[in-house]
């Protein structure tokens, strides 16, 4: 919701694209953690979804900022108010 947030403010032509990939990422990755996991077992699984997560987390990251960026908006982390 957090991104979805910032897309309608600052990149509103994107959330229906943000939507999508979403969609597909929950059907394929279902799909892919099932063979993964009876490939190669559950604690390759495990490391796999960590390491998705920590890509995920990092790009938000830096998609947040550059979104903000282009919107013309405070970024949260970077507004006076956050620094005092």
């Amino acid at each position: 919701p957090t991104m979805l947030n910032l897309l309608h403010d600052g990149a509103e032509q994107m959330v229906p694209w943000a939507w999508a990939v979403n969609a597909f990422a929950s059907v394929a990755t279902s799909v892919a953690t099932i063979l993964v996991a009876m490939q190669f077992g559950f604690t390759t699984v495990m490391f796999l979804g960590g390491g998705a997560y920590a890509a995920a987390a990092l790009l938000f990251r830096n998609l947040a900022h550059t979104v903000v960026a282009h919107s013309g908006a405070a970024s949260p982390a970077r507004s006076p108010t956050a620094a005092s």
